[in-house]
Parts: structure tokens; sequence; C-alpha cells
């Protein structure tokens, strides 16, 4: 089996990537920044400590390795410097892939995020679409990097995964929005009327397993989303109807949100939920990839909050 090496393996999308590669028998290295995060990955992987914006630990990591799946991120987040975001998801991405140029690597998958294809209005967007979304720093720094790895796509086989809206158990990014709406905290602001595509984990590890060793992947790029598009106000409701909490919705104007919300210690990303369209085609990745998403919104709704409950309680 393929020798794969996994940049962001303790992340949430990375976590549940290695498990899979690991339960198909590949041969799998983690590249791990936090030796505190170890423990929560398979006994069955090789690890690598070192920093994805070193070139030399790169260099080192990407030693007798067929595959590199690169998905390290510095996600978005109140407070991190611009710079982090450049230093991790640029330069990070153009150390492992010069490495990856240095040992002939086989296939270099890089994940992107679907949510810089944009801006979205009437109609769901595919990979043809030439413009890029660029609204804050974390897109930026992503649509950069994306760019970076399909210039370089004559000099070594590469395929990028970008995926939607990820959720599932474990996902740290939506918690803020579980926990409002469990708590009774939440409000539509605007008129709820944007669009979301969810994507429930295991769909997207699908994906990256489909793209694996795949020559019809190889110089492609590929939107891996769920099949469901629904508003944000459905969203919520949805996910209130499954913790069996009663909800009295009220609308608030987007403008006073949007100045407030720094004062509030509101993420930066409550902005966006309820500000932009994210829906795209994933017509690409059915036809070429056989992608399926397999996960029903409902039951994956329900599964997270499984989880969500558990960690609800810890925390309180």
């Amino acid at each position: 089996m393929a020798r794969i090496l996994v940049t962001g393996s303790t992340g949430f999308l990375g976590s549940y990537l290695v498990r899979k590669l690991v339960k198909e028998r590949f041969s799998v290295r983690c590249f791990v920044k936090n030796k505190e995060k170890i423990k929560n990955l398979p006994r069955d992987c090789e690890i690598f400590i070192g920093d994805i914006t070193s070139k030399q630990d790169c260099n080192f990591a990407a030693k007798n390795i067929d595959i590199i799946c690169h998905l390290a991120a510095q996600m978005r987040e109140n407070g991190i410097p611009e710079q982090q975001y450049w230093n991790v998801n640029f330069e990070g991405t153009k150390n492992i892939l010069e490495a990856a140029k240095k040992e002939n690597i086989k296939q270099f998958i890089h994940c992107s995020t679907a949510s810089i294809i944009g801006p979205v209005l009437g109609h769901p967007l595919d990979e043809k679409y030439p413009h890029y979304d660029c609204d804050n720093i974390y897109k930026l720094t992503k649509a950069e990097s994306e760019k970076f790895v399909l210039k370089n796509r004559e000099e070594i086989p590469i395929t990028v995964i970008s995926p939607e809206f990820i959720y599932g158990p474990g996902c740290l990014h939506y918690l803020s929005l579980f926990k409002a709406i469990k708590e009774r905290k939440i409000a539509i602001v605007g008129n709820g009327k944007n669009k979301h595509q969810p994507t429930y984990v295991t769909d997207v590890v699908d994906g990256f397993l489909l793209a694996i060793n795949n020559r019809k992947a190889i110089g492609e790029k590929f939107i891996i989303a769920g099949n469901k598009i629904v508003t944000s106000e459905e969203l919520i409701i949805e996910i209130a109807k499954s913790m069996n909490v009663k909800l009295s919705l009220i609308h608030v104007p987007f403008l006073p949100f949007k100045f407030l919300s720094p004062f509030l210690g509101i993420p930066e990303g409550a902005i966006d939920f309820f500000n932009k369209n994210h829906m795209y085609s994933i017509e690409k990745a059915k036809n070429i990839l056989n992608y399926k998403p397999k996960m029903s919104l409902n039951h994956g709704i329900e599964k997270t909050i499984g989880w969500f409950k558990t960690t609800y309680r810890q925390n309180r």
C-alpha cells in the first residue's frame, strides 16, 4: 500500500482521515506540531514532530513518502495575527509542496475550501468559476495557497479537494452555534435566507479516499459538499428540533449586528454565517470520483448533537 503523509493530522478533519487511512491499511505518517495531541491518533501510524512553517521539517517529513495529504491550516479565529495565516496557510503550503517535488511524490493532495469560490449569488457555483471571494485573511491566504498549488500542476501530480461546511462529532468550529441554540441565546441576523451546504466529516474523508491513487484526479480540483442546501434559519430550526429545544426566533438587522459583534465577543465567522451564500455543485466529483454523500443532514446533526451534549455537560 502507498505510504501517505498527512499534515494537519491532529485537526478535526485530519484525525478522521488518518483513522480511515489506517483502517484501509495504508502506511500513514502523521505530521504533528503539538505533542500533546498524539494521544488522539491511532497507534498504527508513524509520528513526525515538526512545524509546517519550517522548510527543514517539511523536507524530513516527506522522506520515503508516496502521497501527501496536506490539511494543515490556520483556521479563522478571533485575535490571530494576520502574519500567522500567511505563515501557515501560504508559506506552509509552499514548504511542503517544495519538499514533495524534491522527493518526486506520486500525488500531492491539497485541502482547500469551497468558501473561497464566489461570491455566490443565485445558483450553486462549480470548480470552473474564475473568481475568488477573499473578504477575510483566512480566505485570502487559502486562495493564494490554492493558486500556488495549481500553478505547479505541470511539475508534480496534484489534486485539490475543496470541502464546504464540514461538521460532525469533534467539530469545535460550530460549537458556539450549537451552544447558543441549546441555551436559547440565538437570533436570526438579517432575513435568515442565505444558504449553506453542510457536509458531514466522513463524506469529506470519502472524497479524499476516492482521489488517492486515482489517475482521473491528477491535475484536477473537486468540490466536496453535502447534497442538501438549507437556509440559515432552516439549519438553526433543524438543530433546535434535534435538541428538543423550542425557539422563539427573532430577527435582528444585519448592519448593527456586524458593528457590535467585536464588542460582544461574537466570532467573526458568525457574520459570514448569516450574510453569505455557500452553495456549490458537486457534479464534477460525482462524475469523475464517483463521490456520493452518504450522510443525510438530519442524521448528521443528530450524531453531532450526541457528541455536543457530552461536551456541553463537561464544560458547564
